[in-house]
């Protein structure tokens, strides 16, 4: 399990003293020059050893960048799933529409495009009459008014069935590029941006 690096929303609350009074306010947020530098780093240092058959990422903006810079030229199958994304707190956890992460990563397309309009978690005060009917600029601007958050009854499924999920694979080493509380939730193990934790299933 491999936290992505550090976001542009990371590096605000970082050099923020008062971060926990305010959310800064990074839809989908992207990967800082520091998170940059640190999938470099990874890249050399760490990735050509784990020996991973498939990389699995979070469809957020910065976990794809992740993934692809941490493993850039080993030629590993990426696949991008929903079940692995961030639970929701923040602006930087709703994330895109498939039809713009395609756009800007062409690359994952047959993957990305299995995505629902909407593969986050919405309140069910947003959802209507259907679970997708929402779009997504209606979902930001009722976060800026009524803060929601994902419900622990919620996520704590979520992080058994990404963990069935995984199970169920064929592949013997798998990585997954995800996000702190998800894999605080999954693993126990609280981690840095761009490190890892190895889970035996």
């Amino acid at each position: 399990l491999l936290r992505h690096g550090e976001s542009e929303w990371n590096a605000i609350r970082k050099n923020d003293p008062n971060w926990f009074k305010k959310d800064p306010i990074k839809w989908d947020s992207l990967l800082s020059e520091n998170g940059k530098k640190q999938t470099e780093k990874f890249n050399v240092d760490d990735a050509p050893y784990l020996k991973a058959q498939l990389i699995v990422c979070s469809p957020l903006t910065r976990a794809i960048q992740t993934a692809e810079a941490c493993f850039k030229g080993l030629d590993i199958p990426m696949i991008v799933h929903p079940i692995f994304r961030e639970i929701l707190k923040d602006s930087c956890d709703l994330g895109r529409s498939p039809a713009e992460l395609i756009h800007d990563f062409p690359e994952l397309k047959e993957s990305l495009k299995l995505l629902d309009d909407i593969w986050f978690y919405v309140p069910d005060e947003l959802k209507g009459d259907g679970a997708t009917s929402v779009d997504i600029e209606t979902i930001r601007s009722f976060f800026l008014t009524n803060k929601f958050s994902e419900p622990k009854e919620v996520y704590s499924i979520r992080a058994q069935e990404a963990l069935s999920w995984l199970k169920a694979r064929k592949e013997e080493v798998i990585v997954v590029v995800a996000h702190s509380d998800l894999i605080l939730e999954m693993s126990s193990h609280d981690l840095d941006n761009c490190t890892y934790v190895t889970m035996k299933l």
